[in-house]
């Protein structure tokens, strides 16, 4: 077990002659508990790619949910939406043929 005091920054790999190397790989074979006393901030430079073979259980307790989208449009779902705007409303929906 390792417990620090402050904080803590791990650099893995590194970059020589234009080529980058480093990779972090961890298996657990029980369970993987992961407590953020604060906000928890993640930045991936290319794809993520997630695999879960049961369920995806997802909970907010306050607060909202929220996928931004590249052209800076926000994109909700849920079994009631409830919507205001000073400026455009967009509804999206499938059409029937």
């Amino acid at each position: 077990m390792t417990s620090v005091g402050g904080s803590a920054n791990l650099t893995v790999g590194g970059e020589k002659d234009g080529k980058k190397s480093g990779d972090i790989r961890q298996r657990v074979f029980h369970d993987f508990h992961h407590h953020v006393g604060n906000n928890e901030i993640c930045w991936v430079e290319h794809d993520r790619n997630d695999t879960v073979e049961n369920n995806v259980v997802e909970e907010v307790i306050s607060g909202g949910r929220y996928s931004a989208v590249p052209n800076g449009n926000i994109v909700q779902t849920g079994k009631a939406i409830y919507v205001t705007s000073d400026t455009n409303l967009v509804l999206q929906a499938p059409t029937c043929t």
